[in-house]
């Protein structure tokens, strides 16, 4: 076994025609075992998680304090979507003033300050959906998902502008022209 080899095991994908048994397609690729021997056990390895990228901190300009309370906000952030929420009664819905306060344990009024920091520096925007009133966290800090989707680039496109190769800009806008309802920014 070569040395990049270890901790891995292989797992073939088979598609399988149920009428006739037939294998129509067979793919063998190389995944990360639960646990190896030489590199330890595969933690949460199906779990939420947000990627964060060294090259992009928080904007330095905002406080400690602030840094750490819009960190604290990613995990809020809903599927790929990049939206903030928390689930309730089976349902997402947005996060108040009231509920982000619970959360930070402070006063609304620090609440409002934070947040208008957090606009001014471009983390967070404030986005119309379906009349609803949602906080959208920049992608650029803390990513959800493997993708951006159409509605996060539409939201952040300004910000995205300077980081997404040209091409993909353009796959955007194509798509973004049949989208029948765009999130409104505030």
């Amino acid at each position: 076994m070569r040395k990049k080899d270890a901790g891995k095991q292989l797992t073939r994908t088979q598609s399988i025609n149920l009428e006739t048994g037939e294998i129509t397609y067979s793919q063998p690729r190389k995944t990360d075992m639960r646990f190896s021997d030489e590199k330890g056990y595969l933690y949460k390895h199906t779990d939420n998680y947000i990627k964060k990228f060294m090259d992009s901190p928080l904007p330095e300009e905002l406080s400690w304090v602030d840094q750490g309370k819009l960190s604290r906000l990613q995990s809020y952030i809903i599927g790929s979507s990049q939206l903030l929420g928390k689930r309730e009664n089976g349902r997402f819905k947005t996060l108040s003033i009231k509920d982000l306060a619970e959360m930070f344990k402070c006063k609304e009024r620090w609440v409002y300050s934070t947040l208008r920091e957090a606009k001014k520096h471009h983390v967070l925007k404030e986005v119309v959906i379906d009349e609803v009133v949602w906080y959208a966290y920049n992608p650029i800090y803390g990513l959800k998902d493997k993708r951006i989707t159409l509605e996060t680039y539409l939201i952040f496109q300004d910000e995205l502008k300077e980081v997404l190769p040209e091409w993909v800009q353009k796959n955007f806008t194509m798509q973004a022209a049949t989208m029948p309802k765009k999130p409104i920014v505030k």
